[in-house]
This record gives C-alpha cells, structure tokens and sequence, in this order.
C-alpha cells in the first residue's frame, strides 16, 4: 500500500515538474510584452515597472477588434 502512495506522490510531482516546464515560457511573454525594449534587455525576469499597454490598444486599433 505504500508502494502504490508512494509512485503516486512521484507521478504528481513529475506532472507539476512538467507543467511548470511547459507553462514558464508563457507567462514570460506575457511579462515582457508589458514591458518596454529597455526593460528586457536589463532583466528578463523581473515585473515590469509600470504597466505599459499602449502596444495592446495599438494593436486593437490597428485590428479594428473594437469595431467588430
């Protein structure tokens, strides 16, 4: 019986391990598309310093999301 917890315990570490893994890359777009030019270059990681939207609302504009 603890055998089978055990493998159990391994298995649902492994599977956060991995969606850890697979997840990062996202949220790191994510945080680096508020940030400016500058910004990524100094330190990848870190949050953005204030929230820099003006990209999105440009995009929107350009995309005509609003109006549809």
């Amino acid at each position: 019986m603890k055998m089978k917890t055990w493998k159990k315990a391994m298995l649902i570490l492994l599977m956060l391990a991995l969606s850890l893994i697979f997840v990062s890359p996202i949220l790191l777009l994510l945080n680096s598309s508020f940030k400016e030019l500058k910004e990524i270059y100094l330190d990848v990681l870190a949050l953005p310093s204030y929230l820099e939207i003006d990209k999105y609302r440009e995009g929107f504009e350009k995309l005509y999301f609003v109006d549809s």
